[in-house]
């Protein structure tokens, strides 16, 4: 799971910002996953402001496709919570298209993800993808136009821009794993850049439709994990962590399980 940290120092979870950006692939097999953003991201962010009690949540919105694609990268820099609605309706203005070999053009994405105006105490890229970078993939199995990891006109490399995002910027990055294996040397790229706190994978095996539960359910987590140590400091667990971090721990943890039980009894009443 995703280890976060701090981009900013701050002494009690009331006075930190959160900076979340979703960042996806916005080519045709991803449009089961565009609708589910549509339809949760302001459940997702509400969600978290009220696990969490941050002072506020900022989001941000990019989409990215391939070299040929039209509109190959779209961006909605940040909005305070109050304005979500404006990043869904962003989103609802894209549709699912382009793409043609395997691999997207992640590397504008991440840049767009860079360039954006990071300013919260803690700062998180949630990335959606079910297809790997440029440069990432078994390209005589599954064909790579770009080999080489650059389009024609690209002259960055993608782990200089993660690592610009990781240092430059204090940004985490989630990644969700949509499809087992295709993406997996791109994870190890991921993983290598951080080399420890700040990246996590989710598995997004469930499907789409469990969107909101699984990304929620992750971010809530990572920071509840975070923000406990700024609430009660010094007082430990048998492994070191503050007890607020294992009650929010279980907090989220419960939610979940509750979630689980309420559509089990749900399926019980339909059947």
């Amino acid at each position: 799971e995703l280890e976060s940290r701090r981009a900013l120092a701050f002494d009690r979870r009331e006075d930190a910002v959160v900076d979340v950006c979703f960042c996806m692939d916005l080519t045709s097999s991803m449009s089961s996953w565009m609708s589910a953003a549509k339809a949760h991201l302001t459940q997702i962010i509400r969600g978290l402001q009220a696990e969490t009690s941050v002072a506020a949540i900022r989001v941000a919105f990019v989409g990215y496709r391939d070299y040929r694609d039209g509109d190959r990268v779209v961006t909605k820099d940040f909005v305070t919570m109050d304005k979500v609605e404006e990043v869904v309706t962003f989103i609802s203005s894209q549709s699912a298209s382009g793409g043609g070999d395997l691999p997207e053009d992640v590397l504008s994405g991440m840049e767009a993800v860079s360039s954006l105006d990071w300013q919260g105490h803690v700062r998180l890229v949630v990335h959606v993808a079910d297809a790997p970078a440029h440069g990432y993939c078994d390209h005589r199995s599954y064909g790579d136009d770009f080999p080489s990891g650059q389009c024609p006109d690209q002259t960055r490399h993608l782990p200089d821009v993660v690592r610009e995002l990781k240092d430059d910027r204090s940004v985490d990055l989630l990644f969700c794993r949509i499809q087992d294996g295709l993406t997996k040397d791109m994870e190890h790229m991921f993983a290598q850049v951080y080399d420890g706190p700040g990246f996590g994978i989710v598995p997004m095996s469930r499907g789409a439709t469990k969107f909101r539960e699984v990304i929620l359910g992750a971010l809530s987590r990572s920071l509840l994990k975070l923000i406990a140590d700024a609430d009660i400091d010094g007082v430990q667990t048998f492994h070191g962590s503050t007890l607020s971090a294992a009650l929010a721990t279980c907090n989220a943890s419960l939610r979940e399980s509750f979630q689980a039980v309420a559509q089990a009894l749900a399926r019980e009443e339909e059947e």
